[in-house]
């Protein structure tokens, strides 16, 4: 009964941040300067007055604000997100266009991110106030410290300039060549990566060292079991929980948070999009991918505070 509770106030929860967000996100685009009427008539270099307020119309752009809002969150709720501005096509129709590279950009950095960072954590844990763990404690420093998009442009440098290994922009779906996809997807994957190393790389070796400290490891090494058995039977799993939460609210962050790299490298996702609809006043195109990112990233939010709670007895008490 307390965990339905619990789920019911995290759904209303939810469907508050999700109005909120909508209507902060309405109301700072139609604060911006530029209207979308002008720059649409701009492009049929019919620049009159007229025009311009006949578009405006056509758009709804003359009606009030709070008018305009409802009436675009009712058009949402049914799924309908509207139309662009500049291209024609449904907001929704684009956005799912787009969305399985940005997808598939955020679960490969992932995998980098965790193939790295959980042996990474391990072995730092296991050698605790060494050498060893002193070096990886600098070495995810000097990672965090270093923004994406620069790690982007080193990689560009190094892989496709000097090296000539990968290229260095562009986009291959995987349908039409699935090594040229891993190739095209590889150098941006790694940029996202280096934010999230040495936050994996932390948390979980925080959680090993309090882990292995704990009563039943040491009876387990009072047993004479090796190392290795206690590192991978019975410290690494208690610790995870911590990690899988973390892991979860970064791809919702993610999917918001790839812009720069999918410029740079000239990736077709839903970071360019959001970037062309900015650039070209598209706000009905802004303000359908700022929802669904905010429902994205609190959703996975959501999701991952379930999984949190069945996977931890204690938040359930």
């Amino acid at each position: 009964m307390q965990l339905v509770t619990r789920v019911g106030s995290r759904l209303l929860y939810l469907i508050a941040v999700l109005l909120g967000a909508s209507f902060l996100v309405y109301l700072l685009l139609d604060l911006l300067p530029g209207d979308p009427a002008e720059v649409l008539v701009g492009a049929t270099g019919n620049t009159t007055e007229g025009a311009v307020e006949e578009i405006r119309a056509q758009l709804g752009l003359d009606q009030p604000l709070l008018v305009r809002y409802f009436g675009w969150l009712g058009g949402v709720i049914t799924g309908d997100f509207g139309t662009s501005f500049r291209t024609g096509q449904p907001v929704l129709t684009e956005i799912m266009d787009r969305l399985p590279v940005t997808i598939q950009l955020v679960l490969a950095a992932e995998l980098i991110s965790l193939l790295i960072a959980v042996p990474l954590a391990i072995a730092a844990a296991r050698r605790r106030d060494t050498l060893f763990d002193r070096g990886v404690a600098v070495f995810t420093f000097g990672l965090q410290s270093t923004p994406n998009f620069v790690v982007a442009l080193v990689l560009i440098v190094i892989l496709s300039v000097q090296l000539k290994l990968l290229p260095a922009i562009g986009y291959v779906p995987m349908d039409v060549d699935p090594w040229g996809n891993f190739r095209s997807i590889l150098i941006p994957s790694l940029a996202l990566s280096a934010a999230l190393i040495p936050l994996y790389t932390r948390v979980l070796r925080n959680e090993m060292i309090r882990t292995l400290q704990e009563d039943f490891i040491l009876v387990a090494r009072a047993g004479g079991l090796s190392h290795r058995t206690i590192l991978f039977r019975y410290a690494l799993r208690p610790s995870l929980p911590t990690l899988v939460t973390v892991v979860g609210i970064n791809i919702g962050t993610l999917i918001g948070g790839t812009l720069i790299v999918e410029l740079i490298s000239g990736l077709p996702g839903i970071g360019t999009l959001l970037y062309t609809g900015i650039n070209n006043r598209d706000y009905i195109l802004v303000q359908g991918i700022v929802l669904f990112i905010a429902t994205a990233y609190v959703v996975l939010n959501f999701l991952v505070d379930l999984l949190y709670t069945a996977l931890d007895p204690r938040v359930r008490a």
